[in-house]
């Protein structure tokens, strides 16, 4: 049995930082989490597979816990399909993080149900349901694993920063430019950065 209680995410909060309280208590799905640990095996085969260099991912991938959960009870305005925690960057870096899959969260929100679903041709409804919560769960795998825990932040004037400049890293779309920054201010995120647009921005890795 798992529990998880407090500040955890910052989608309401209006500085981004942290803002609502929630708590759940689930249970394990070894069985799933079995396979979430095999994806977390080739993380560091699938991160060099990325369109960019090195230098844009943490120097050292901090290998996750990633479980799969089925919630038994929660006190929040929300359940998320999946959860990387913490929400604070400089952990996640320097400490590392851990990964959750709410498994009858998924079922519940994104299963195929009864309705024919818009868009799909009469003769794709049968298949397309069979595989869409299966393959939603793989995508909140990934997105969990290598898009929130993947990617690092560099802040002015840090040895970090000056190290990135030092190497001459070429622009990722266009190798003939070579970086200059910008970087984050000290003591600022994404968050703190893109205000408004910071969560969808940080949802679409």
């Amino acid at each position: 049995v798992e529990s998880y209680i407090g500040f955890i995410e910052s989608y309401r909060d209006p500085a981004g930082l942290r803002g609502e309280w929630e708590g759940f208590v689930a249970c394990v799905n070894k069985e799933v989490s079995m396979k979430f640990q095999t994806l977390v095996d080739k993380a560091p085969d699938f991160l060099e597979l990325m369109p960019w260099s090195a230098e844009f991912e943490k120097a050292t991938f901090q290998r996750p816990d990633f479980t799969s959960l089925e919630v038994l009870a929660f006190g929040s305005s929300g359940v998320p399909a999946g959860i990387n925690i913490p929400n604070y960057d400089d952990i996640r870096q320097n400490e590392g993080f851990k990964n959750v899959s709410l498994g009858n969260v998924l079922q519940a929100s994104y299963g195929a149900g009864d309705k024919p679903v818009t868009f799909i041709l009469e003769r794709d409804q049968a298949l397309f349901k069979a595989f869409k919560g299966p393959a939603f769960e793989v995508q909140v795998g990934i997105h969990e694993l290598l898009g929130h825990g993947s990617g690092r932040l560099y802040h002015k004037n840090s040895k970090d920063s000056v190290a990135f400049l030092e190497s001459k890293v070429k622009c990722p779309w266009d190798a003939s430019k070579v970086l200059d920054g910008p970087f984050y201010d000290e003591g600022t995120t994404w968050d703190s950065t893109f205000g408004k647009i910071a969560s969808p921005y940080e949802e679409c890795r």
